[in-house]
């Protein structure tokens, strides 16, 4: 392609379009090839004609237009200042004592009303992987290192095969809550944990007390028998489900 010595003009070329200067005697490669010499020819024809361009629109305006411009960030900006004062200075008006006390009695009272429905319940854990069911959960986590094979080699598995009810409506259960299901009025289920599931039953539903030897507990409810399915229909939701009876089996 060539190379040829970096002459006055394109000297000054290189100066406008990337304002770097260029020496003789800087002890700096002084050579420069074809290609470069004609792109840096073309940008500096193009930079040229639109700085000339600029120029002449910037001659054209006429006064009134700029005299307009003024006017109108100059009116603008007493504006914006009224606004911040008036921003400023409005201030919030403290709430009496006696209102605070009473949202205080209201939060406690909506508390209270929501879990007012664990009195009429028992809670218990159930493991998912076979027919056992405890009044304590740290019973529980002993009983699941029987399981510790099959927690290791489908764990994974264990974490998505969960219940899912899509609710149709906005209307929240008696329990006001959207991570529990209510399958009946003695039952309500939550299935969140991936080892074991949540079981509240209602006390008058008769669920025996039994004593194991090998898991001593007086906290201990284990349930065994004939395995039965029932049709439990959710009142979150208009969707039959057929799950293992809790009562007998819970996996």
């Amino acid at each position: 392609m060539g190379q040829y010595q970096i002459v006055p003009n394109v000297r000054t070329q290189i100066k406008f379009c990337f304002d770097i200067d260029v020496d003789p005697l800087d002890g700096l490669p002084q050579l420069i090839c074809k290609k470069c010499e004609t792109i840096l020819s073309d940008f500096h024809e193009k930079k040229k004609t639109y700085q000339e361009k600029q120029l002449g629109l910037k001659k054209t305006q006429s006064p009134l237009q700029q005299q307009d411009t003024v006017s109108s960030t100059q009116s603008t900006i007493p504006e914006t200042k009224t606004q911040q004062t008036f921003e400023l200075t409005l201030k919030k008006k403290p709430k009496s004592l006696e209102t605070n006390l009473n949202e205080s009695f209201e939060i406690k009272n909506d508390t209270k009303t929501v879990r007012s429905w664990r009195k009429n319940y028992n809670k218990y854990f159930a493991c998912r992987l076979c027919e056992v069911v405890y009044k304590n959960k740290q019973i529980l986590i002993t009983h699941m290192e029987k399981h510790s094979a099959l927690l290791q080699k489908y764990g994974r598995i264990l974490k998505k095969c969960k219940i899912q009810l899509p609710k149709i409506d906005k209307k929240t259960n008696f329990v006001s809550s959207d991570v529990m299901v209510v399958m009946g009025e003695d039952q309500i289920l939550l299935n969140k944990y991936d080892q074991y599931r949540v079981v509240y039953l209602k006390k008058t539903s008769g669920l025996q007390e039994k004593k194991n030897s090998s898991e001593s507990s007086d906290d201990d409810i284990i349930t065994k028998g004939k395995r039965k399915r029932l049709r439990l229909v959710s009142q979150s939701s208009n969707e039959t489900v057929v799950l293992e009876d809790p009562k007998i089996m819970m996996n």
